[in-house]
């Protein structure tokens, strides 16, 4: 079994990694909820799977994080993404 490299997503350009993968994209991590509590964005985010996950993996659970979730908490680094 391989380890991956554990590494954030450059801020200027999560697209970039999730264009090429977007299924199998590899989230390594999740930190503590960040949102507000009570809101939306927060109960989404609660409902990510544990990691690690896909991306594919975190668009099926049912009311969960959505793709511009995924890509907004990629960019603000709330997620860790494996490398390679």
């Amino acid at each position: 079994m391989t380890t991956a490299t554990q590494t954030a997503v450059p801020a200027a350009n999560p697209h970039a990694y999730i264009g090429g993968a977007p299924i199998t994209l590899t989230i390594v991590a999740v930190l503590a909820n960040p949102k507000k509590p009570g809101s939306a964005s927060y109960d989404r985010y609660a409902r990510y799977p544990t990691a690690p996950f896909t991306l594919a993996e975190a668009l099926a659970v049912k009311d969960g994080p959505t793709r511009a979730d995924f890509l907004w908490d990629i960019r603000k680094g709330h997620l860790t993404v494996a490398e390679g």
